[in-house]
């Protein structure tokens, strides 16, 4: 007897026929179980999160507006100070300004605004 001849003996082609037709029935089950993980993911993930993508794009621009103007006011600041600090620096070079106890940077200006 051939090799390929001993696998086909009676009803081995019920057998394969049944075995396909429990392969194909598993594979809708899996098919639809993914349909409906994938439609349950669409209604209940990703819908709601593009519904709110404009106002979170919204709601990011205006956070990035204050910052952008807390900054410029804290920069500008930063830079007044410094200016002033400079100026009084060069009082004291110059002999205008005379103040012999260690002072705060407000104290500092209002012994200046005094001696003036």
């Amino acid at each position: 007897m051939e090799p390929d001849l001993r696998f086909f003996h009676f009803g081995a082609t019920k057998e394969i026929g049944s075995a396909l037709t429990r392969m194909c029935m598993r594979h809708r089950s899996i098919e639809s179980k993914l349909k409906l993980f994938t439609s349950a993911l669409t209604d209940n993930l990703i819908n709601p999160l593009e519904l709110k993508i404009e106002e979170w794009k919204k709601v990011a621009s205006q956070l990035d507006k204050d910052h952008a103007k807390e900054y410029k006011k804290a920069r500008a600041n930063i830079k007044k100070k410094s200016s002033d600090t400079i100026k009084l620096q060069k009082r004291v070079k110059k002999g205008k300004l005379v103040c012999r106890a260690p002072l705060g940077s407000e104290s500092l200006i209002f012994c200046l605004e005094f001696w003036d």
